[in-house]
């Protein structure tokens, strides 16, 4: 459920009811690969339970205001940030449930237009497990990429070489994903460059968890394609990873692609 709490707040409630199960990989079928193969596991395997969990949102839009007619109103833009504050509860003991732990978070994201100098958006995430959850599927996910493929749409809140659970959390976490869109502020100064109409973006991401950080640097081309087909972007990432299961000063490190799609296949 969700309602407005005047022009600055929005609030939303939900209560739901999981019976959770662990799938197993037990398909043998393949167009390309006939013979029969033995699966792993998958990364978490747990016992059958049941969760109830409840969820309470409320959402700070500072400097908003309300614009009414007499069939609709509308909300206008703010120059302040979106500020999200988040209290996730698992219930143990009324209707089977076996989960108990609490978990606050809290979210602050805005986008700028600076003009021809292009856009700016940073997007921070941070919360605290006052219990810690006993299930794997509990803690805290955050959003990855194990393939060189990424949608565009999702940069502000997703990682671009990160794989997808290995610095899931139960406990304490920072994230923030900031980046820069220079339309076409740099490029079109460029004799020959301009003539493509592809747009610079550079951005930095970072997670802290548990001892543990994972940072990205990416640097790409916007706008690439030709006439009214101009549905790629294509980011060059270095990733560093520093990590308690390393020797002191030492880090997992390296490079890739990514081509963004400003399509869903």
């Amino acid at each position: 459920a969700s309602r407005d709490l005047g022009a600055w707040f929005t609030a939303r409630v939900s209560l739901d009811y999981e019976d959770r199960s662990a799938l197993v990989n037990n398909y043998n079928g393949s167009i390309f690969f006939k013979d029969s193969r033995e699966f792993t596991d998958n990364l978490s395997t747990f016992e059958d339970h049941q969760a109830l969990i409840f969820r309470a949102s409320l959402r700070i839009k500072l400097g908003q205001k309300l614009v009414s007619f007499p069939d609709r109103t509308f909300k206008a833009g703010s120059d302040w940030p979106t500020i999200w504050l988040h209290y996730k509860k698992g219930i143990e003991s009324i209707a089977g449930s076996d989960v108990a732990f609490d978990l606050l978070h809290a979210q602050i994201n805005k986008r700028y237009s600076l003009g021809s100098k292009g856009d700016f958006s940073f997007n921070v995430h941070g919360g605290v497990f006052l219990n810690t959850p006993e299930f794997f599927i509990d803690n805290m996910h955050f959003r990855g990429n194990r393939t060189f493929v990424g949608y565009p749409s999702d940069y502000d809140r997703n990682f671009l070489l990160m794989p997808y659970y290995d610095f899931s959390t139960p406990g304490d976490f920072l994230q923030w994903h900031v980046q820069h869109d220079f339309n076409g502020f740099i490029l079109s100064k460029i004799p020959l460059v301009r003539q493509l109409n592809w747009q610079l973006v550079a951005g930095h991401k970072y997670l802290l968890r548990d001892g543990t950080d994972h940072m990205e640097w990416h640097l790409g081309l916007d706008n690439v394609g030709f006439g009214i087909f101009r549905l790629l972007r294509i980011d060059a990432v270095w990733y560093r990873q520093f990590t308690d299961a390393l020797p002191e000063g030492s880090n997992n490190s390296g490079f890739g692609i990514v081509t963004g799609l400003k399509f869903v296949i």
